[in-house]
């Protein structure tokens, strides 16, 4: 199965936000836009921002894997740690960037 790795980018700052995995990169830009994380992330903090701003994150296809998209999706987390907002890990159960979201911390107000 082939699956993308995609940016999520800061329109105004022109930095990698977000790193994703999909096999259907444009349904899952949509998901990103239409469904806010149920968590008061630092991600879904950001993308608020830009709607208010009337803009979206622009989104950019950096690789096709027809295998090891989860070795390749950690190696765009990786090289992107210190501008993403990512709280999954490509590797099951982690976190991308350990005590990025410490448990028991709550950001911003909704």
């Amino acid at each position: 199965m082939t699956e993308y790795i995609y940016y999520l980018i800061c329109p105004i700052e022109k930095t990698v936000k977000y790193v994703g995995k999909s096999q259907n990169p444009k349904a899952r830009y949509k998901q990103h836009i239409s469904k806010l994380d149920r968590l008061n992330t630092q991600k879904k903090q950001w993308l608020l921002n830009l709607f208010a701003k009337k803009l979206l994150p622009e989104i950019i296809i950096v690789e096709k894997c027809l295998e090891n998209g989860r070795e390749r999706e950690q190696f765009h987390v990786d090289k992107n740690k210190n501008t993403i907002l990512n709280i999954h890990n490509p590797k099951k159960g982690e976190k991308s960037i350990p005590n990025r979201y410490p448990k028991n911390t709550v950001y911003g107000k909704v």
